[in-house]
């Protein structure tokens, strides 16, 4: 914990110089975005430094971490792994991991509960007899899809080894093991893999923390373990009090105002890459105004808030000195915690009729450039079309990669061409995720075809489909293939209708297109100016003008 600490510390210390330099890059870059005339080198250079300074200090503090996580989770009991390995802040960690244990209510519900228990309780002579009844029974509870299974001799082996396994438990172990025996035999389905598979190549780029790990760096835990334990922990100490506000006050600010700076530039790249008239601004702002009343949480209710804040105080108490926390306690706790999420959460479908009306008002254009967007801080270069709109479509690296593989010389490819194409594999690899290795094969030899097509082309036919060409070259990554596939599954016009609710009906893209009608409006009223009425300035050269010079 106490190298957690040191790490969380040294992290913070770099944050906050990067926090100071991506207020005044965003700020700057936001601006240029405002006015949709393009980015000046020397501002689009400033914000992606600080943005890169970021992703890498967080990288290198999360891949530093990890090793930390491993070595606490290997001398944690099963009970305390399980506990901490939930997603909860530090309090409600120690507040689970000090309260005495009891039997919880069965996690199974319904006809699922009845199948477990009734398996649970046969005789061996009986479960026999009924197996087959039972696999079955197990299926129709666990709504099992048999199209996802991709082996079903092999997923039937799966569900008698889980079936003989759940029979084995105890009874008071039951309640807490047949789930998650279950969960580890039902196929996922096509979307549920994908997702998986996706998050994992997402930590491997960009590092992730566990809910151990926020645990072990998190300052209060520090601060908490070394007073209920007597610990001499190295790190600086929490502040309190006034201290802690100015320091922690401070630092939200900051956070506060980078995501909404981001927040705006994102929703700026994706306004000039769509074309708004002034009608569809009007209309959009109106729309998005009132998305914002709708998901506006409701007034909070004082005495759930005032019960909230006592049994906090209860469990502070507890924790401090070390004593037992009541089960009712973490029970009344946790409760309280999942209504205010519950409260948030409700009012976040109830936009559907707006968003259906401003896809009525959008062009088929329009729609089509929404399908492709992707959230990017600094959109991409487009020779065709100046306006950058977001991080899809960007395949000027892949158009590069294939010039330079038609300017190796003819006897260096017939050499090296097996090594050319197996790094061009590995690094596509290394930014979209690796391959099966069934799949890898097959792509190492699509890889190959392609580059030796390209190297025959002659040199105009090239210059007219490279771009077909680099589009070629996105089936070599893995996470692109995955994103793809899932739009897919989710349709055209599904994914639109998300968009839609999730960017054009944000109520702080209704601010930026009041700001922007705004400046439409100015320009509008300004009147034009005959130079020759106006009378030169006392400082112009022997009372000319240098217009007319």
């Amino acid at each position: 914990m106490a190298k957690a600490g040191a790490l969380q510390d040294l992290f913070e210390e770099s944050m906050t110089g990067i926090r100071a330099k991506q207020l005044d890059a965003f700020a700057a870059f936001r601006r240029e975005a405002m006015q949709g005339n393009g980015f000046s080198p020397e501002v689009e250079r400033a914000a992606g430094r600080a943005n890169h300074e970021e992703h890498a200090a967080r990288k290198e503090y999360l891949d530093r971490l990890h090793p930390l996580e491993k070595e606490a989770e290997a001398i944690l009991t099963d009970p305390q792994r399980k506990l901490l390995s939930a997603p909860a802040g530090a309090i409600q960690a120690l507040a689970r991991v000090m309260t005495p244990h009891r039997p919880r209510r069965f996690r199974l519900q319904g006809e699922l509960s009845n199948v477990v228990r009734k398996l649970h309780r046969m005789s061996d002579a009986e479960f026999g007899l009924k197996r087959d009844d039972l696999v079955r029974e197990l299926k129709r509870a666990m709504n099992w899809d048999t199209s996802v299974e991709a082996d079903p001799a092999a997923c039937l082996l799966r569900i008698h080894e889980a079936m003989a396994e759940i029979r084995k438990l105890p009874k008071d172990k039951l309640h807490e093991a047949a789930p998650e025996i279950l969960d580890r035999v039902k196929p996922l389905t096509e979307r549920q893999r994908i997702g998986r598979e996706l998050r994992e190549i997402y930590k491997q780029k960009h590092g992730a923390a566990s809910p151990l790990g926020h645990f072990l760096a998190s300052p209060e835990t520090r601060e908490l373990m070394a007073k209920m334990y007597g610990l001499k922990l190295e790190g600086k100490p929490t502040p309190t009090g006034a201290a802690y506000r100015e320091v922690y006050q401070e630092k939200e600010h900051a956070e506060a105002r980078l995501e909404r700076l981001r927040r705006e530039i994102n929703l700026l790249n994706l306004c000039n890459g769509m074309y708004f008239s002034k009608h569809q601004m009007l209309h959009i702002a109106a729309a998005a105004r009132e998305a914002g009343e709708r998901r506006k949480c409701p007034e909070p209710d004082l005495a759930k808030t005032s019960d909230y804040a006592n049994t906090l105080r209860i469990v502070w108490w507890c924790i401090d000195r070390g004593v037992p926390i009541p089960e009712s306690v973490t029970h009344r706790m946790i409760k309280l915690a999942r209504e205010s999420r519950r409260l948030k959460l409700k009012k976040a479908g109830e936009v559907k009729d707006l968003g259906e009306c401003v896809e009525r008002i959008l062009f088929e254009s329009q729609k089509a450039v929404l399908f492709d967007y992707s959230a990017c801080l600094i959109p991409p270069r487009d020779l065709r079309d100046p306006v950058r709109v977001g991080q899809a479509n960007d395949r000027s690296g892949q158009v590069r990669f294939l010039e330079r593989v038609r300017r190796i010389p003819y006897g260096v490819w017939e050499e090296r061409r097996e090594r050319i194409v197996e790094e061009a594999l590995s690094r596509a690899e290394e930014a979209g995720g690796k391959f099966p290795e069934k799949e890898r094969a097959e792509c190492k030899e699509r890889l190959m075809k392609l580059l030796t097509r390209v190297r025959k082309m002659e040199a105009a036919a090239f210059e007219l489909e490279k771009e077909d060409l680099a589009k070629e070259m996105d089936g070599f990554n893995r996470m692109e293939k995955l994103r793809e596939r899932l739009k897919e599954m989710q349709g055209e016009e599904a994914i639109v209708q998300g968009k839609i609710r999730a960017f054009l009906l944000d109520p702080c893209l209704g601010e930026l297109l009041a700001e922007r009608l705004d400046r439409l409006k100015r320009k509008e009223e300004m009147k034009s100016v005959n130079l020759d009425d106006v009378s030169p300035a006392p400082s112009c050269k022997n009372g000319g003008c240098a217009v007319h010079d």
